[in-house]
């Protein structure tokens, strides 16, 4: 059985205030890497209470970050790239 899509709602506190919105993402989510934050903000399931999501926003207290966790894709699913030789 695969994990399917979860939902995350954050609110940033005085600690995470100045934090990049990316670097935010990877402390508060422990099983997310800054790049998997950053992609997850570059393809739109990122969404703000004030603002538009980018990578270098910086967070400030009480601003609310919904995530939108995809369910992760089997192995066997991802696009193979083929190389021809000549």
């Amino acid at each position: 059985m695969t994990a399917g899509p979860r939902d995350l709602s954050l609110v940033a506190d005085e600690r995470d205030a100045g934090r990049r919105l990316d670097q935010f993402l990877a402390v508060r989510v422990p099983d997310l890497s800054r790049a998997q934050a950053q992609r997850l903000i570059r393809d739109g399931h990122v969404t703000l209470s004030a603002g538009s999501a980018k990578a270098a926003l910086l967070v400030s207290t009480g601003l609310t970050v919904d995530v939108r966790m995809p369910a992760p894709v089997a192995a066997t699913q991802r696009r193979r790239r083929v190389l021809s030789v000549k």
